[in-house]
Formats: C-alpha cells, sequence, structure tokens
C-alpha cells in the first residue's frame, strides 16, 4: 500500500496548497506531500482570500498554482473516462469511502425495490454543468447509455469498461421525473451501487457525446473544475468551475506540467519552474527523505489506497505450481522492502486486499502474508 504524494516551495502560500491537497486526494499515488512553510507577504506569489463583513471568506479573484506530475491525466476523445478522477473535472452517481463503501454523490440516495429487480436513483436537484447547463435524470440516463455504447473500451488510468460485467443487463434504464431514474432487470442486482462507485458513475454533459461514444472537444463534468487546455505529455490546464454546486475551491486556474523523470521533476521545483510536485510518482521515497532535511519544504504524506504488486503466470511454468507461488510469497520480506529501500513511505501488505480496508480485509492470523524464509 503507497501513500498519497507531494512537495512544495517554501513561497507557496499554505492557503493554495491546502486547496491542491483536496483536489488530488482521491488521487492514486505512493507517499510524501510537502507543504510550504508561512510565507512573508514579499514571498507570496498568488492573490490571498479576504474576508467578507460577516466573517465569510471570499475567494480571490486570480489565484494559480503551476504543478509537476510524472504522467498524464488526460487521454483524450477516445479514453471512455477521458480525464483522470483527480482533476475532479467529473463526479460519479456514486463514490467509494477508505472502506470501500459506497456514499452518495450525485445521487442522494438509491433504492432497491422489493422483487430486486429495480434500483431507482435520486439524483441532487442543485447541480449544473459547467457550462451552466442542469445535471439531470435524462443526463444521467444518456451518460449510463454512453457506457453501453462504449463497452470494451480501454482506458489508461483503470483498465477497460465493460459494461454487462458492471451494470449487467438490464431491461430498462428510464427517466422517472426530473431528478429520479431507475434501471431494471429481469434478475436481481443487488451489488449494483458497488460495480458502478467512483468512475462507472462519472457523470457528463450528454453535449459532448458523438454517436460512437467518442467526447466531442472538451469534457464538460459538475465538479469543481473544468479542463480547458491540455497536450499530450506536456501539460493540463483546469480552471475553476464558477458553476459548481457546492464550496468553490480556493485556486482559479492550476496548470500541470508533465515530467516523466524524477530527477527532472525535482529540478523543476528547485528551480521555480513549477510551485508544487504532486499525484503518482511526485518523488521518489529517497528524494523525499533527503527534502525533510531541507528548510525550504515541508514533506507530509497519508495513506492512499494504492497498491503495487507482482502477479504470477499461474497458467505457465514453474508458477503453474501453487507450491512455487507459496515459496516466494513467504520469501519475501515486505517489512525490509519498506524499511530498507522505501524509507518507510508505504505500508508492507497484510493479503490482496489494502491494509487499512478493515470492512474487507480477513485479519485472521492464518490468513495474513507472512515472511518465513525456512518454511519457503
Amino acid at each position: 500500500m503507497k501513500h498519497f504524494s507531494s512537495i512544495a516551495r517554501l513561497q507557496m502560500r499554505r492557503l493554495s496548497l491546502l486547496a491542491l491537497m483536496i483536489l488530488f486526494l482521491n488521487a492514486c499515488a505512493p507517499s510524501q506531500t510537502a507543504q510550504p512553510q508561512a510565507a512573508t507577504p514579499a514571498e507570496q506569489t498568488v492573490a490571498s482570500a479576504t474576508t467578507s463583513p460577516a466573517g465569510e471568506p471570499e475567494l480571490a479573484e486570480v489565484q494559480e498554482l503551476t504543478v509537476g506530475i510524472s504522467r498524464n491525466l488526460v487521454n483524450g476523445e477516445q479514453d471512455w473516462i477521458y480525464a483522470h478522477a483527480s482533476l475532479q473535472v467529473w463526479e460519479p452517481l456514486i463514490r467509494y469511502d477508505d472502506e470501500l463503501r459506497p456514499y452518495p454523490g450525485l445521487a442522494e440516495n438509491w433504492t432497491l425495490s422489493p422483487d430486486g429487480l429495480t434500483w431507482t436513483f435520486d439524483l441532487r436537484q442543485d447541480v449544473n454543468f459547467s457550462d451552466g447547463e442542469p445535471f439531470n435524470a435524462e443526463a444521467a440516463v444518456a451518460a449510463i447509455e454512453r457506457f453501453r455504447v462504449v463497452s470494451g473500451r480501454p482506458s489508461i488510468f483503470l483498465g477497460g469498461i465493460n459494461f454487462p460485467e458492471i451494470y449487467g443487463n438490464p431491461t430498462a434504464i428510464e427517466v422517472v421525473d426530473e431528478f429520479t431514474f431507475r434501471i431494471v432487470y429481469d434478475t436481481p442486482r443487488p451489488l449494483l451501487p458497488y460495480s458502478i462507485a467512483n468512475h462507472y458513475s462519472a457523470m457528463l454533459s450528454p453535449k459532448v457525446f458523438a454517436e460512437n461514444g467518442d467526447i466531442v472537444g472538451l469534457p464538460i463534468g459538475t465538479g469543481p473544475y473544468k479542463l480547458v487546455d491540455w497536450r499530450r505529455d506536456q501539460y493540463a490546464v483546469l480552471e475553476r468551475n464558477e458553476n459548481y454546486w457546492s464550496e468553490k475551491p480556493t485556486l482559479t486556474k492550476i496548470t500541470l506540467r508533465i515530467y516523466p523523470d524524477a530527477n527532472s521533476r525535482l529540478s523543476a521545483l528547485k528551480s521555480g519552474e513549477v510551485d508544487a510536485l504532486v499525484e503518482l510518482g511526485a518523488v521518489l521515497s529517497a528524494q523525499a527523505r533527503d527534502l525533510r532535511n531541507d528548510p525550504e519544504f515541508v514533506v507530509s504524506d497519508h495513506v492512499s489506497a494504492c497498491s503495487s504488486q507482482i502477479s504470477f503466470n499461474g497458467t505457465q511454468p514453474p508458477f503453474d505450481d501453487v507450491r512455487l507461488r507459496q515459496a516466494v510469497s513467504l520469501a519475501v520480506d515486505r517489512e525490509g522492502l519498506v524499511r530498507d529501500l522505501l524509507y518507510g513511505y508505504a505500508t508492507p501488505a497484510q493479503s490482496i486486499l489494502i491494509s487499512p480496508n478493515k470492512l474487507w480485509l480477513n485479519q485472521e492470523p492464518e490468513a495474513q502474508l507472512r515472511y518465513d524464509p525456512e518454511e519457503a
């Protein structure tokens, strides 16, 4: 299991970085987050927020940030999801919490009929897309029907979408009223909310759907940011969605520059080319260890739901022998790898599921992965 990661320069304002950290909270990422020390007025590189007469903070007109990332977070028209969830351009009907339990997104609630054949979804009634058009049941049904059209397409972010595997074979997906729709089956599908959570219920405006399921132009979502420009392997630019239905983010613009090489990313940060490094692979564990000793940077980390693993091909020799697979597993010192190679910026795995997931993790001692070279 890994940790969320970013590094920031001293002169970045704490308010700005907090907004950035919230933005990338859902990203899959390894360890280390850095935030700046408090800056003097002369060091501030972005406009600060003011306070209204009622004491409520008012958003600054201009609050911009440039960050370095390791990979493309936008993949374009033919990727069925177009942009990574961490950019918060789109939002799902249903979200997952850290225990992989579904909780409301754009759907306020969902109910299953007594016969187990109909799921009814009630949507939030205060949501607009970033272009100002309302999000409603008609838009939600169109988005789900598009998933049927693009079934089988890959994505660089989480694999392909298999509509029958995720949604089953509904006999109807239909609007009930402006903010209610239902999915009907001829056989019960009790786990539907689990299978469609996050990416598989991502809502985009039907305005951008081509007949073949491609997204025409830039995606139009309901999230706190909108994608306004991007170039593969170079950059992506986000701007604040002024039509956002919930609390608007502090930052008005975020430019994400791509540096696949870890040393190049760190050089860009130290030279002032970027204000922060964020997201998957922001810095190497050894770099994070060294930066903790640099007074210009503050490094912090928190647990992520991401995990890394090496898989066996159990259909071919020699790993078609379960005894060999078990022996290799017993011979791997996971705690030693985390301690000596990753400098503590990871958590040793206990099973195929991530360790913090207590809801689904089998915590019985005999079910845990362990290190035992003698038994191996």
